[in-house]
């Protein structure tokens, strides 16, 4: 008996509806479950496994996949940008640090994601990265922002900064590392995953580690690296706007990437806050490297208010012994486990899962 016209309807809708539920289920799992543990060493750092060509049918920001371990959405712009066409480009003009300096004005209102790709969209490569017109960058720059529960002010911050980032003659790329729940935030690893995903991506020229807390607020504030690693935001309210001792050096630096990974980049063992700033200093020096600064006047920063963050009660016993496990602690130490990575309208996201556990007991393991 012929079935009737609302039967095969009705049959049509539960067999698409089926299908949805199939394919949220295995996008839940793709992303719950543990992801790429990277073991980082000079010989795999510049490895690039992390973008695949894109199917034919597919726009960039349409293109989901999944390498087993880690979810993909997008392709890195690094693969697109056609760099031959900047070969006979006049440079573009730098920052002039010892110019007139002007302060910006600091929207602190935040807007949702969508109306800030609406504003800031049109001159952004998918990824956060931004290439100026007319004139080869200075620099290719990657700017890498620790995050975890801080949704308004990552809002404000990717307002203001990318106004600020686009006067600079660079090209560069704002990449986010969030830290999956399971563990207490570790900023410096989170700083350490950056880079490495960076240097899988892009390979820069320049690495600036950036807290989400501060803005820029002085055009002369140059987002470039020099041969000796940049302490940028020495010029803080909370601080009262005076000189930082010289062993200060937070919130906003930059390295060169051979720098960075002569110094062997950030301690894995800092949980919660505090301690992983005085110990990158300590292996700066110790690597015979001074850091730099720009003068008071192009330093000034923006402080976003927040809850104090819980302190990490072991910071000092650590500090001692930073020296001793710079050799063994820090990139070549650097496990992760990596769930996503979304080349996103105003940047480039990695959702990165970090064993509190495995971590302790691997730096324990390879210093013992």
């Amino acid at each position: 008996m012929p079935l009737s016209r609302k039967k095969i309807k009705v049959g049509l809708i539960g067999v698409v509806t089926l299908g949805m539920v199939i394919t949220l289920f295995v996008l839940e799992r793709s992303s719950t479950q543990p992801a790429n543990i990277g073991i980082v060493t000079k010989d795999n750092l510049y490895v690039l496994n992390t973008c695949m060509p894109p199917r034919s049918d597919a726009t960039p920001r349409e293109e989901v996949r999944n390498d087993t371990e880690t979810i993909f959405i997008g392709r890195s712009p690094c693969l697109t940008h056609n760099g031959s066409k900047l070969v006979n480009m006049p440079q573009c003009q730098a920052v002039v640090t010892s110019s007139a300096r002007k302060l910006i004005p600091i929207d602190v209102i935040p807007q949702t994601l969508e109306a800030l790709e609406g504003i800031h969209g049109k001159r952004l490569e998918l990824g956060g990265m931004y290439t100026p017109r007319g004139c080869a960058p200075v620099q290719r720059v990657a700017i890498v922002v620790p995050y975890r529960d801080r949704t308004s002010h990552l809002k404000i911050f990717l307002k203001n900064v990318h106004y600020f980032l686009n006067k600079q003659g660079i090209q560069y790329m704002i990449i986010v590392v969030e830290q999956a729940p399971g563990s207490r935030f570790n900023r410096g690893m989170s700083r350490n995953i950056g880079f490495v995903e960076g240097e899988k991506m892009c390979g820069f020229d320049c690495y600036v580690f950036h807290d989400i807390d501060l803005i820029p607020q002085v055009d002369a504030n140059a987002y470039i690296c020099d041969d000796m690693p940049r302490f940028h935001s020495i010029n803080l309210e909370r601080w009262n706007h005076r000189i930082p001792p010289p062993v200060r050096f937070g919130g906003v630096v930059s390295f060169k990437p051979d720098v960075f990974r002569r110094v062997n980049g950030y301690s894995n063992m800092y949980f919660d806050w505090g301690g992983e700033d005085d110990d990158i200093y300590y292996r700066v020096r110790e690597r015979g490297y001074h850091v730099v600064r720009y003068p008071m006047n192009a330093s000034l920063y923006l402080d976003l208010t927040h809850p104090q963050s819980w302190i990490n009660p072991s910071r000092f016993n650590y500090l001692r012994s930073g020296l001793d496990r710079m050799t063994t602690d820090g990139l070549n130490s650097l496990k992760y486990r990596r769930y996503l990575v979304d080349f996103r309208g105003l940047y480039t996201w990695i959702y990165a899962g970090i064993d509190e556990r495995e971590v302790l007991q691997n730096v324990q393991q390879r210093q013992g």
